[in-house]
């Protein structure tokens, strides 16, 4: 029985699992750590590399946790999981501790975004026209 609280209605109407770009993607409430929640993210074709879906969850600073067969992240940040993941976003790898301090998302055609142009970006798609992203 897992003791852990997290308020999963922050996800609204967000689906918490699917497939989606390959990737088979649940999200729950984390086993045993109190407060997280678990982004378990599998590429559907078994290929041996990780696939946007895990880049992403590291990106967001989200750690492997092998109990739980997923990523670990704050609930606000697999929030922002599933929308740039719906979004179809990615991220670099990090590969040096220099690595960190640059901006590693990509959405739409842009490269180089930090988590809050990524997150202006999405908010914008909603709300007014960009001319470049095909809305109308």
């Amino acid at each position: 029985m897992s003791k852990n609280t997290v308020d999963m209605a922050i996800f609204g109407d967000r689906p918490l699992s699917g497939v989606r770009r390959g990737e088979a993607f649940t999200v729950e409430p984390a086993r045993y750590s109190v407060g997280k929640v678990v982004v378990a993210v599998k590429k559907v074709d078994g290929g041996g590399f990780k696939g946007a879906g895990a880049r992403l969850a590291e990106a967001l600073g989200g750690k492997w946790a092998g109990r739980d067969h997923g990523y670990q992240l704050a609930p606000q940040r697999a929030v922002d999981w599933c929308d740039l993941h719906a979004a179809g976003a990615d991220a670099r790898y990090r590969f040096f501790e220099a690595d960190e301090s640059k901006d590693i998302f990509e959405l739409r055609d842009n490269k180089n975004l930090t988590l809050s142009q990524a997150r202006a970006l999405l908010r914008a798609k909603r709300e007014d026209p960009l001319p470049g992203f095909g809305i109308a």
